[in-house]
């Protein structure tokens, strides 16, 4: 299986919490967060509800970039390298490997 379509499971989970269907394989599926913006604002809208003790994230859009910052304003991820939506995703999809790590620690609900 590759990155990409490991990484498409995980987003998709996050923002739906449900697996994706028996018939949705590696083979057919396509990347909606990639190919539809309005997906893509559904995923960081769903990354800035999460409550965190002081607040909440803030996925800021660049032209260059994408950050997502911490309820103390630090930058905590930061992606380049593609465009706009392509950096976007990629931050989302890095802050939903950080979040799913700190479940499985403990550390959030």
């Amino acid at each position: 299986m590759t990155k990409d379509f490991e990484d498409y499971k995980l987003a998709h989970y996050f923002l739906y919490r449900r697996e994706l269907k028996k018939w949705e394989t590696e083979k057919i599926y396509t990347n909606l967060f990639l190919n539809d913006w309005s997906e893509l604002m559904k995923l960081v809208d769903e990354i800035e509800f999460q409550e965190t003790d002081n607040g909440h994230y803030e996925v800021r859009m660049h032209i260059d970039e994408t950050i997502i910052v911490d309820d103390h304003f630090n930058d905590f991820i930061t992606t380049d390298g593609g465009d706009r939506q392509e950096n976007t995703y990629k931050a989302c999809v890095e802050y939903i490997k950080w979040y799913k790590e700190m479940k499985e620690d403990g550390y959030v609900d």
